[in-house]
């Protein structure tokens, strides 16, 4: 197990901590095993951050003696979202563009930021499928991916914390698509299991869906799959409910 990650400034979900999708994704990664990541502070960046078994059977990820987040290993999960159409996402996409653009908040995300240019973010804007009511992707959001090189260490395939990045913020517009409005929230858990990872270029699409709430807490299925409908990673994503003010 790797003993240590620095989130680089790259990474960034605010302007001055690491996106969660990608953090949980690193130290999830580290660990080697599937997953469920709480985030318990706001990761920081270019800190060489310690993972550290713990007595619960857990993992902690620490900067100095304050625990960021922890990890418990889980089994592969299978939320058995319904897929979307390459086509179909890719129109998704452009409305959550459109959506995303409409707010100021995390502009520069390193999942969602509509300020970043491509290889440098993912530019994942997840936006509502518009299906007929009734049919099975109804109140659905997604969006199409095709991740190139610049999110791969080997230049063929995709790396795992990419994957958990890619399932972070699209996770939180199926809350947008069913609240039918913006939300102020903040990653909390994710728990993700892989079944593949994509290849470089490979075509992609994420569905996501709101399937709960408990007081502050929203919760949201979300899943990865190839062009052909495979399904290549499922995960479920707590959100907080949080004030920007």
């Amino acid at each position: 197990m790797q003993q240590q990650i620095i989130i680089d400034q790259q990474f960034n979900g605010p302007p001055h901590s690491g996106n969660g999708g990608y953090v949980a994704g690193a130290f999830a990664t580290a660990v080697g095993a599937p997953c469920e990541v709480t985030l318990i502070k706001p990761p920081p960046l270019d800190t060489p951050l310690d993972i550290r078994p713990e007595a619960d059977a857990t993992y902690g990820l620490y900067a100095g003696d304050d625990i960021v987040a922890k990890a418990r290993e889980t089994q592969p999960r299978d939320n058995k979202l319904p897929f979307v159409a390459y086509e179909a996402a890719i129109e998704a996409g452009r409305r959550g563009l459109k959506t995303r653009e409409a707010t100021d908040v995390f502009t520069s995300c390193f999942v969602c930021g509509p300020d970043r240019e491509p290889d440098d973010g993912l530019r994942l804007f997840a936006g509502d499928v518009s299906a007929p009511s009734g049919s099975e992707s109804a109140g659905h959001a997604a969006v199409d991916w095709q991740p190139s090189a610049a999110f791969s260490h080997d230049g063929t395939h995709i790396a795992p914390e990419f994957v958990w990045s890619a399932l972070d913020c699209p996770s939180a517009a199926a809350i947008g698509v069913a609240t039918g409005e913006a939300q102020s929230i903040l990653l909390g858990r994710l728990d993700v299991g892989i079944s593949r990872v994509p290849a470089v270029d490979e075509r992609c699409v994420i569905v996501s869906k709101m399937s709960g709430q408990e007081r502050r807490k929203i919760f949201s299925d979300v899943s990865l799959f190839s062009q052909r409908g495979e399904v290549l990673a499922s995960g479920l994503a707590t959100w907080i409910e949080v004030s920007f003010d």
